[in-house]
């Protein structure tokens, strides 16, 4: 078996698809939580890395707070060094651009310029190149998946860009054969979701309004089941990559 780690931010946001199918790979995961004191390994001790979501953001390494975040983006820029297989998916991904070169700005509208998260089910568009991917093969070009951020990545010159959305250009990227970043959320099961919707109920009036929680409940009811098989086969073509 090979051995990956993961970085978990916060309860509620665990590794779910990724963690059912792992064993078809030959993974079993071993789960970190800086947040709750957990000492990170070194990039010796990682064969894969996969780093999770979270309310947090890269304002925070500055953050008391959020020291962890230091050690967790040293441990970035060391498992790239070394060309160790690396995940990172929303709080995950940002840190992996930024740990690339790239840098983290909060999205802005295009029609109001104002600050406006992306939250809920709503397409991505996959680029020429995210059509290409390995990672992606057969995939409908347009794909409804589940959004939960108010940040944008600004990416290093060495990624390639593969999936965009209308709001948020920045949506999955790939910086090497086995090196990848999502924004959105492909993971979730119905259980994740009935959480997230419990736990993060100021977001989500912030972002979308007084009536967000029915809103993002019938969104769920729509997409969530609908988006498995595609959902499903993009964890298992990422697990590909990751392995190769």
């Amino acid at each position: 078996m090979v051995c990956f780690n993961i970085i978990q931010h916060i309860d509620r946001e665990g590794p779910g698809l990724f963690a059912h199918v792992a064993g078809e790979y030959g993974i079993e995961f071993k789960t970190y939580r800086p947040d709750l004191g957990d000492v990170l390994p070194s990039s010796k001790q990682t064969q894969g890395l996969i780093i999770l979501g979270g309310p947090m953001g890269i304002a925070d390494l500055l953050n008391p707070k959020f020291s962890w975040l230091n050690e967790e983006l040293k441990l970035l820029k060391a498992c790239l060094e070394d060309h160790k297989p690396i995940l990172g998916i929303c709080l995950g991904a940002q840190l992996l651009a930024f740990a690339s070169g790239g840098c983290i700005t909060k999205l802005i509208d295009g029609e109001t310029s104002q600050l406006l998260a992306e939250l809920g089910w709503s397409r991505i568009f996959l680029t020429h190149d995210g059509q290409e991917d390995p990672s992606l093969k057969n995939l409908p070009v347009n794909l409804n998946v589940l959004h939960w951020h108010q940040d944008r990545i600004i990416l290093p010159p060495s990624a390639t860009l593969l999936a965009s959305s209308m709001r948020c250009e920045e949506q999955m990227f790939r910086l090497c054969n086995n090196v990848y970043g999502i924004q959105f959320h492909i993971e979730l099961d119905h259980t994740d979701f009935d959480r997230w919707i419990n736990e993060d109920a100021d977001f989500i009036h912030n972002a979308r309004g007084a009536n967000a929680k029915d809103q993002l409940i019938k969104e769920n009811d729509e997409f969530m089941v609908k988006s498995y098989p595609y959902r499903l086969q993009m964890v298992h073509g990422l697990l590909q990559r990751l392995m190769s």
